[in-house]
């Protein structure tokens, strides 16, 4: 993917959207993209802490509520390792309160994102962590 000496293509650092919802991905993608991002995705967890360490992304938005390893469980796996323990997390929920948003703070989060997304709020939620790279 990047050559035979794993060197990674230069340019802005990417958005990961971690989510099993296609319809999510898709959408968050088609925004941040129209928004000038680059943007990479992950299906599960496992893919997404895969991503992010090939990837080195600006911003990881993760998703709470997924199969196999939660967004929280993703978030702690994240951490381990020391490439990712400063990457802004923002956690994408349907609750804004909870035991899952706390734990996500204590986790590292820097915020969280509401569903059903508000493009607006969520733009500007993503330029305060990642600012949008220049036209």
């Amino acid at each position: 993917m990047f050559g035979l000496f794993g060197k990674k293509p230069s340019g802005p650092r990417p958005v990961l959207v971690v989510d099993d919802s296609d319809d999510i991905r898709s959408l968050l993608e088609d925004v941040l993209t129209g928004a000038g991002y680059a943007v990479v995705t992950a299906a599960n967890g496992h893919q997404g802490l895969e991503k992010a360490r090939a990837e080195n992304p600006c911003l990881i938005l993760l998703d709470i509520n997924m199969p196999d390893w939660t967004g929280l469980q993703t978030l702690t796996e994240m951490r381990a390792f020391e490439e990712l323990r400063e990457t802004p997390v923002l956690m994408v929920t349907a609750e804004q309160t909870g035991k899952d948003v706390e734990s996500a703070f204590a986790r590292g989060a820097k915020g969280y994102v509401i569903k059903p997304i508000e493009i607006g709020r969520f733009l500007k939620k993503v330029g305060e962590v990642c600012p949008p790279p220049s036209a």
